[in-house]
């Protein structure tokens, strides 16, 4: 590698960048779609990086080193916070869908066959654990 290259660099942040990239992929701690949403980098960009490291530039590697830093140091408190942030907006969402499956079934004259739908939905939405919402969010 050229030293004068990453001489402004911290060896740490090389070394957190070329992690992330021998990490991500099919089966491993990270996915390739995260990588290049939060680099904003494309897939064989990524792949050419964790084939030849030498080539990231100062600003790449920066960016790698942030994510793993955002991804993998910001400990468990932090982890857990966005694990209830993501079951809290789960919660949230499942109650306002009932809502207004209710409310739209109660305002609106529709099929009978309609009120079996909205009522199988209404039913499988309150189920704790609803898969039918976590296919849907996943969605957006």
């Amino acid at each position: 590698m050229d030293n004068d290259k990453f001489k402004s660099l911290h060896m740490d942040e090389l070394q957190k960048a070329v992690w992330v990239l021998k990490h991500m992929g099919r089966g491993q701690n990270v996915q390739v779609k995260e990588v290049t949403m939060a680099t904003n980098t494309t897939r064989p960009t990524l792949y050419k990086y964790r084939d030849t490291p030498e080539l990231m530039k100062p600003e790449m590697i920066q960016r790698l080193a942030d994510f793993y830093d955002i991804t993998w140091e910001e400990g468990i408190p932090g982890q857990l916070k966005r694990l209830r942030s993501e079951q809290q907006l789960f919660e949230e969402t499942r109650q306002e869908v009932r809502l207004v499956i209710n409310h739209a079934a109660d305002l609106t004259d529709i099929t009978p066959y309609t009120q079996l739908v909205l009522h199988a939905l209404d039913d499988e939405l309150a189920k704790p654990g609803s898969l039918i919402l976590k296919v849907l969010m996943d969605q957006i």
